[in-house]
Parts: C-alpha cells; sequence; structure tokens
C-alpha cells in the first residue's frame, strides 16, 4: 500500500482549483485505507482539502464497506457540508455467507445501515456500488439475497459483474464453481433489475455537467 501525501494532494487539489475546476476525485484501490501508510487516514486528508475555498465538489471512489463502517461517523460532517458529490462503495454480496468466504470483514447489515443513513440524510450525494454474481459456491438462496440488497438501499448506479477466477488466488481453487451458464443467467436477471428498478435521475444530472 501506497499513499500519496496530504501536501502532495493538496496542492494538485488547488492547481485544479486554480484552472477552474469543480468536481474532482479521489481514486484509489481501496480509498478507505488512505494513509494508513503515512500515519493519516481519509478523514485527515479531506479535513485539508476542504479548508479551500471555492465552489467545488469532492468524489469519494472505491472505500472498502469495512472502512467505511468503521469511519462513518468522522465522515459525517463532510458529507453535511455539502462538498462531497459521489460516492461508491462495493458490496459484492447481500449474504453474509459469501462475503465471509471473500474475507471482506464486514456484515451486509452494517453496509445497509451506513447506506441507509445515507439515503435519508445526504440524498443529494450519488452513491455506488458494485455486486458479483457466481463466487464459488454461492447457490440460488445466495442470489435473491444479492437481488433483495437493491430494495433494501437507494443506489444511484449499480455494477454487476461475473466472478471470472484469477490464477493464485484462493477462491480460484475452491470447491463448487458457479457454472458459467448459471452465472451468466445471474448476471442478466441481476443487471435487468438494477437497470430498471430506479429512473437514475442523478444519473441524467451527472452527464449534463
Amino acid at each position: 500500500m501506497r499513499s500519496k501525501s496530504i501536501d502532495k494532494n493538496v496542492s494538485e487539489f488547488r492547481d485544479g482549483l486554480n484552472k477552474g475546476f469543480r468536481y474532482f476525485g479521489l481514486l484509489a484501490t481501496d480509498l478507505g485505507a488512505y494513509g494508513k501508510d503515512i500515519g493519516h487516514n481519509l478523514v485527515d486528508l479531506l479535513t485539508e482539502l476542504t479548508k479551500e475555498k471555492g465552489d467545488y465538489k469532492i468524489g469519494l471512489r472505491n472505500i472498502n464497506p469495512y472502512h467505511l463502517n468503521d469511519m462513518f461517523e468522522q465522515l459525517r460532517p463532510f458529507f453535511a457540508s455539502g462538498k462531497i458529490w459521489f460516492l461508491s462503495s462495493a458490496a459484492e454480496s447481500g449474504s453474509n455467507r459469501i462475503l465471509k468466504l471473500m474475507r471482506r470483514q464486514y456484515t451486509i447489515q452494517e453496509y445497509i445501515k451506513c447506506f441507509r443513513i445515507l439515503n435519508k440524510e445526504y440524498p443529494n450525494i450519488f452513491l455506488s456500488t458494485q455486486l458479483m454474481v457466481g463466487f464459488p459456491t454461492e447457490t440460488n438462496e445466495d442470489f435473491q439475497i444479492t437481488k433483495q440488497l437493491t430494495n433494501a438501499v437507494k443506489f444511484d448506479w449499480v455494477e454487476v459483474y461475473t466472478f471470472s477466477p484469477a490464477n493464485g488466488t484462493t477462491a480460484s481453487t475452491m470447491s463448487g464453481q458457479v457454472p458459467e451458464k448459471i452465472k451468466t443467467a445471474r448476471f442478466r436477471q441481476l443487471y435487468r433489475k438494477t437497470i430498471f428498478q430506479h429512473p437514475h435521475r442523478k444519473m441524467r444530472q451527472l452527464f449534463c455537467l
């Protein structure tokens, strides 16, 4: 893990502001882990960035739900400030059994709790997630629970993808690999559900910026 220093981030942010940019994104493989290698965290970074004056918005991309849950109360002042326009956090599955096999270190109940607060108290934040189908041993019951997640929480965008084994990973050699035909069928079901479930009002607004 390697984090860019807070000073470097602030310098790039100021440069963008001086050039007239209004929308910014903090990008990482896991933004929630930011700063752990340099003695800081995401809250420290946002504290420094939001000291800058101006009409701007900041997007938070790829916060692992484990970290989102852990620092949620510390992040709420930034959500309430109106400076955060986007947040993505990959749920991956609605099934706690599958999440445990993925070693995701959170429960779906913790995830839902955070996102329901975001839905209710900060409705202007664009919320995005990722859902995977076909992880090894996934049953139809697990899949149905994942489908129900999109009823429990209102997302503005959902990316659906299928499990694909990567060489050297534990999951690639697990027993109970889901047949490709079943993975494809589940992908299509979930994709159709997420596309037609909500009008994606915020997405239309985003494309008009």
